[in-house]
């Protein structure tokens, strides 16, 4: 028996390692095809003079080359110097003497892709095929400069004076005399590849997370036994009624999901967090139904083992949660992002170790004034 202890320890740490290892190749290989690929980033500081509201230099251009046709993103950005993403809420037009506005042309001077703000950080998503390529930046210190630009590459000619009227405040506002230092930045880096890292990272993550939850599990288990779960009649049936539950909870969310994307009535998070967010309310319907109905554990298994495993993994997620929000991974213009999932993934996992504990505390006094009962009687 001890051997074979043993040796599911030994199976087990094996399966750890290799994971880890695959994971560690894999990033290599990723690594190596991102400096392959066809991508381009810079970054350079422009230094603009505003003098009786004319900007000199009036334009400047970033010329780049597309070597594989596909969907690329396309990330742009302007700050003034010193300034960080943080900063981005608290520019007013008074601050600065122009706006940014940028063009990118295909090599036959076609216009793709265009964009004007005093201060941005944003992406776009492209297609592109093989060629060379240019994006123009200019600097307009007045509506009129606004107008003639808006009404050549970035709306109709009927729809201009409905756009100066956005920028009217803009612009007005603006300094006439001054010297100002913007930092600029561009990014073109094909969307495949970036997808495909994406999501091997991801599966690699979470089976070396399964690897990890199983070591700990048997490790901590007095019996060291991988044993199929035993569940009596009544535990079988209060577990399909919290499967049904779960997945009506489930069918109503997804219904409510679809009628909003359809209607667009309501956008405020990506669909990978809203379809998360519905496997995870699921999840805790059917768990928190049945550990307070006594059916969520088996006769064999052990509480104080899972209620140990579930708190130590709502912690990690409350660490991850953490370290994604000071990044700034949670929001992006004002929409909800997929690393948002570690928090309700705390908060599923947390709430499901009060549940138990909760559960248990009332067994426990039921049990004791049973017991009570039973000494009175006797």
């Amino acid at each position: 028996m001890k051997k074979n202890r043993q040796k599911k320890i030994f199976v087990f740490t094996f399966l750890l390692l290799a994971i880890i290892a695959l994971l560690g190749i894999s990033t290599a290989i990723l690594h190596k095809l991102d400096q392959e690929d066809d991508s381009r980033s810079s970054k350079w500081s422009k230094a603009v003079t505003v003098m009786n509201g004319m900007a000199d230099p009036g334009m400047s251009k970033v010329d780049f080359t597309i070597k594989t046709g596909g969907t690329y993103y396309y990330s742009y950005g302007w700050l003034p110097a010193g300034k960080t993403q943080k900063d981005l809420d608290t520019f007013l037009p008074s601050d600065l003497g122009f706006v940014t506005a940028i063009v990118l042309f295909d090599e036959s001077n076609k216009e793709i892709f265009a964009t004007a703000g005093t201060a941005l950080l944003a992406d776009t998503t492209l297609v592109l095929t093989p060629g060379n390529y240019h994006t123009e930046y200019h600097y307009l210190t007045n509506l009129a400069q606004y107008e003639a630009f808006a009404g050549k590459y970035l709306c109709s000619s009927y729809q201009v004076s409905s756009w100066a009227d956005d920028m009217k405040d803009t612009f007005a506002n603006l300094q006439k005399n001054g010297d100002w230092t913007m930092e600029y930045s561009l990014t073109v880096d094909e969307a495949e590849s970036y997808s495909i890292g994406y999501a091997t990272g991801a599966v690699l993550s979470i089976l070396l997370g399964i690897c990890l939850t199983a070591l700990l599990i048997m490790l901590f288990t007095k019996d060291h036994s991988l044993s199929s779960p035993k569940y009596d009649e009544r535990q079988e049936l209060e577990r399909g009624r919290g499967f049904r539950y779960a997945f009506f909870t489930m069918l109503c969310f997804f219904g409510m999901l679809f009628l909003f994307e359809v209607s667009e009535v309501i956008r405020f998070a990506n669909f990978e967090f809203l379809f998360g967010l519905g496997l995870f309310l699921g999840v805790i319907v059917y768990v928190v139904y049945c550990i307070w109905h006594e059916a969520y554990f088996a006769l064999n298994q052990k509480t104080p083992t899972v209620m140990i495993s579930f708190l130590l993994i709502g912690i990690a997620n409350l660490l991850i949660a953490i370290l994604n929000y000071a990044r700034g991974d949670l929001f992006h213009d004002d929409h909800f992002e997929p690393a948002i999932l570690n928090v309700f993934c705390t908060l599923a996992f947390l709430s499901i170790f009060i549940t138990m504990f909760l559960k248990k505390l009332v067994t426990d006094r039921r049990n004791a004034e049973i017991e009570e009962a039973d000494e009175e009687e006797e």
